[in-house]
């Protein structure tokens, strides 16, 4: 019972959160904490993501605090979260140094300090970390290729942005996704590298 029921307030916070509902989440949450159900690594992850789209640094670092206590701080989603927390938060700083702190870092770990440095403009750094990721031996996932891309998308590094969808492509054998080819396609389009963009708009529809 205790199981399902702590799995009922993750339900909750999960529905709000995935609706962009991160005010509601964040009642279920504190209605949680009043009850005799004590939030778990899932949950706490969970609202680590919430406080980074809402900016809420301070329930942020509550949490963080709470995942200290617990000695959950180290599991990769949750380790992934507060770094993303922090750097969504502004704070880089804080995220590089949590990140840099992690024992035994995965690929989640490397993607959130990546997308951390892209949220703050530093997306030379990202790109950079992106590379040093792979020379380290660590696997870029599906979601790695998302995050590199929209970065390369803000910045307008259309060459980089070709080599990694490449490199996505053929060292790795991760098919694209819509939302790869469109952030490709838009980029190359507003570089004025038209036929390169057609190109990449008639491997997408031979895909599909």
């Amino acid at each position: 019972m205790e199981n399902r029921n702590v799995i009922s307030w993750t339900a909750m916070i999960d529905s709000h959160a995935e609706n962009g509902y991160t005010n509601e989440a964040l009642c279920v949450f504190r209605s949680m904490q009043l009850s005799k159900h004590r939030p778990d690594s899932v949950v706490m992850a969970r609202m680590l993501s919430v406080c980074g789209k809402m900016k809420a640094l301070k329930l942020g670092k509550e949490i963080h605090g709470h995942a200290l206590k617990k000695h959950c701080e180290s599991i990769p989603f949750v380790s992934a979260e507060i770094v993303r927390m922090y750097g969504s938060c502004g704070l880089n700083h804080i995220a590089k140094s949590f990140f840099h702190a992690i024992p035994v870092k995965g690929s989640m770990a490397w993607t959130a300090i990546i997308e951390a440095h892209g949220h703050n403009n530093l997306q030379r750094d990202a790109i950079h970390l992106f590379h040093e990721m792979i020379s380290g031996g660590f696997t870029p996932t599906h979601f790695t290729f998302t995050v590199v891309l929209n970065i390369c998308d803000q910045a307008g590094f259309a060459d980089d942005a070709c080599r990694i969808f490449e490199l996505m492509s053929r060292r790795y054998k991760i098919k694209a996704s819509e939302e790869h080819y469109s952030v490709l396609i838009g980029l190359l389009t507003r570089a004025g590298r038209i036929q390169e963009a057609k190109k990449f708009t008639q491997m997408s529809s031979s895909s599909s």
